[in-house]
Order: C-alpha cells, then sequence, then structure tokens
C-alpha cells in the first residue's frame, strides 16, 4: 500500500502546537513561583495582643509567630517559672525569651527573636503585667510597626506614646511637642517667664523680675515636681506628696547675661541660659 504522506502545512502546524503548549507551561509554571515568592516576601503584617505559653502580649508581631523546637525553662523548688525560653533545634533562641519578676507572675523583660534578631522587646512596670516600654522590628533591626511607651505622672495619669514606623522611618506618633525654651533678659538682666531644659531629667520654669528670681518649678522626670516661692528672705519648698519646708535666704543675686557684671557681687553672671538652673540653686 502506498504510504500516506503528511503535508509540510500539517507537520509545522502540529510542531507550532507543540510549542505553543510548551510555552504555556512555562508561563503557568513561572506565574505560580512567582506567587509563591511574592508570598513569601510580602507576608501580610499583624500586630496584635497575643498570648505565647502562659503569657499575653500587647502589639505583638504575630507574623513573626512560629512554633519553637523546644523550650527551656527555670523555676523553683515550688515550681514557680522564673525564666522561659523558646529555642530552635540547634539549641538557639528562635522565639520567646522571658524573665519573670519576683512575684513569679508580672513579666520583667520579654524578647522574641527571629533569625537571630529581637523583632518584639518589652519591659513592664514593677509587679505589673502592663508593658511600660515596647519596641517592634524588622528582620533589618529596623523599627517596624508601632512603638510604645508608658510613663506614670504625678498625679498617677499615664501618659502613652505610640510611634508608628515603617522599615525605619517614623510614619505618624502621638508625642506631643516639648514646649521651646525661653529665657528673656532685659538690659542684661533676666526678665518675664522662663523655661529652660538643658538637663534630659529636669525641667525648671518659673518668673523673674530685674534679675531676680520669685517664683519657679522643678520638675523631674515629668513626674516629681517641687514648687519654690520666695518671699522676703524665705524660700518656700514643697512637693506633691505634701512635702513643705522654708529656708532662710540671705541674699539674692541677679541673675545676668552682661559679663560687665560677671565680677559684681550683687550678680549672678550666666553666659547662657543652660547656667539659670545652677544660679538657682
Amino acid at each position: 500500500m502506498p504510504h500516506l504522506l503528511q503535508s509540510p502545512n500539517v507537520a509545522c502546524n502540529a510542531a507550532s502546537s507543540l510549542n505553543s503548549n510548551q510555552q504555556n507551561m512555562r508561563l503557568i509554571f513561572t506565574t505560580l513561583f512567582c506567587l509563591t515568592i511574592s508570598v513569601g516576601y510580602c507576608q501580610t503584617k499583624s500586630y496584635t495582643t497575643t498570648k505565647i505559653a502562659f503569657w499575653t502580649l500587647e502589639k505583638f508581631p504575630k507574623h513573626f509567630l512560629i512554633k519553637p523546637a523546644k523550650v527551656y525553662s527555670e523555676k523553683t523548688k515550688g515550681g514557680r517559672i522564673t525564666y522561659y525560653q523558646q529555642l530552635n533545634e540547634y539549641g538557639k533562641a528562635d522565639g520567646l525569651t522571658i524573665r519573670i519578676q519576683k512575684d513569679y507572675s508580672s513579666p520583667h523583660t520579654v524578647y522574641y527573636y527571629r533569625k537571630g534578631v529581637v523583632v518584639y522587646r518589652a519591659t513592664f512596670f514593677d509587679r505589673s503585667t502592663k508593658a511600660d516600654e515596647i519596641v517592634n522590628k524588622n528582620l533589618d533591626d529596623q523599627k517596624d510597626g508601632p512603638q510604645l511607651t508608658r510613663e506614670i505622672l504625678s498625679n498617677n495619669d499615664i501618659q502613652e506614646i505610640i510611634e508608628e514606623y515603617k522599615d525605619g522611618e517614623l510614619v505618624s506618633t502621638n508625642k506631643p511637642e516639648e514646649p521651646v525654651d525661653v529665657a528673656n533678659f532685659e538690659n542684661g538682666l533676666l526678665e518675664g517667664k522662663f523655661r529652660i531644659s538643658c538637663s534630659n531629667y529636669t525641667v525648671y520654669e518659673g518668673i523673674a523680675k530685674q534679675g531676680i528670681v520669685l517664683s519657679w518649678k522643678e520638675t523631674y522626670m515629668t513626674t516629681d515636681i517641687i514648687n519654690r516661692k520666695i518671699i522676703g528672705d524665705s524660700l518656700y519648698s514643697s512637693t506633691p506628696k505634701g512635702q513643705k519646708m522654708v529656708y532662710e535666704v540671705s541674699k539674692r543675686r541677679k541673675i545676668t547675661n552682661d559679663n560687665s557684671l560677671g565680677n559684681d557681687p550683687e550678680y549672678e553672671y550666666c553666659d547662657n541660659v543652660c547656667q539659670i538652673p545652677q544660679a538657682l540653686k
């Protein structure tokens, strides 16, 4: 029987169809691969209150949460945990590390490790499960997500500052702006209201008249406040705890920024405002 010969057009069409199918398969596999990589790198970030083992942590980066390979802990003779650490299969910190306060219930410090980086850190008030500071970071050790600080003010109110970061860049904050330092001099003498915060810990606010300071307030670490007032030859001092003291003031020197008066015993020369608190003492 004569052999049936396939026409060149049919053979070309078959080869073209085969190549097209191969290209489509490659496209599908490439798309799936890219999607897999994208999901891995673009994992949704989530900062929520999360319970890990026996402890509840607020603003925790849940996208870093893992199941540890094993756990190491230290306990008292009564069985109370004093130290707890999650480890990977090589015995390295991976996951939660927590040290407990002496009351055996409140956390002291909390660290959460991922790939050798502390991505979450928190410290706590004494005998409390409330954090006074929370720091979140990404795997590049940059601030990432919510950062929280809490401070107990002198009236026992809580000041809570939350800053939002994205890969090391500050995005938003509710931190109030610091007042500008003010110290006015008229004819070389300290005059009117002044505010000085050259120290990182104490702010001085007061009123002066012709170089003589009449009254001032010292605020230490935003919580301890001492009010001082001079009446006649007496300095009256009071604290929020109700402590009141009276000191005798033998002689008050005038605060000046005029260097020509620097050697005059009636004046206290301050060539910059940061010297005024020392002059008050």
